[in-house]
């Protein structure tokens, strides 16, 4: 269900600016706290219904909570949130996808942050960039379960993005700079 105007959830949309700095954009850091597990895709998460569905359900068998999608930047008029209930998953999943095909009939933008409403992880993605980051709290019990999911090489790593890492040079030639900049501004304490 997409809720647009004064519809959001207002106490979700206040603690999504307490852990995101909306007046920044990917490559750089956008998160206000440094105490995250980071991993990274290639975007659209929305379009990619593997790694959506695969992003809900490990949550859902994680954390046991709904997820939701936020669209462009919190207490501004463009902003909207659709909410992923655990019990109409199925469904809902397929409409966000069909609506998204037209960003909802243009009604919503990027930024688009998909996250559960407990705020475990995020996973965030610009209009400007191939990809996007995967933020999961690492003092969390429970990221590494979260994160485990994704073995099947659908995340890249911090690991991945270092120099001596294997396939780091492909990941250079598909993805350019970017990989240097986002290793510097999200992996260098990993």
């Amino acid at each position: 269900m997409l809720l647009t105007d004064v519809s959001p959830d207002d106490l979700l949309s206040e603690r999504l600016c307490q852990v995101i700095d909306w007046s920044k954009d990917l490559p750089e850091n956008i998160f206000h706290e440094n105490d995250y597990r980071f991993h990274f895709f290639e975007r659209s998460v929305l379009d990619n219904s593997e790694l959506l569905r695969g992003i809900v359900e490990s949550n859902w068998r994680t954390y046991v909570t709904d997820s939701f999608v936020s669209f462009g930047v919190p207490k501004t008029i463009a902003y909207a949130q659709f909410i992923l209930e655990g019990d109409k998953i199925e469904h809902e999943l397929v409409t966000l996808q069909n609506k998204f095909k037209d960003f909802f009939g243009g009604t919503v933008n990027y930024p688009i942050v998909l996250s559960n409403k407990n705020l475990d992880w995020f996973a965030f993605e610009s209009a400007y960039e191939e990809l996007g980051v995967l933020a999961v709290r690492d003092s969390d019990v429970k990221a590494g379960e979260f994160v485990d999911y994704f073995n099947n090489g659908a995340l890249i790593s911090c690991v991945n993005m270092k120099a001596n890492a294997p396939g780091y040079s492909e990941l250079l030639l598909e993805f350019k700079g970017l990989i240097t900049v986002l290793n510097e501004n999200y992996c260098s304490n990993c």
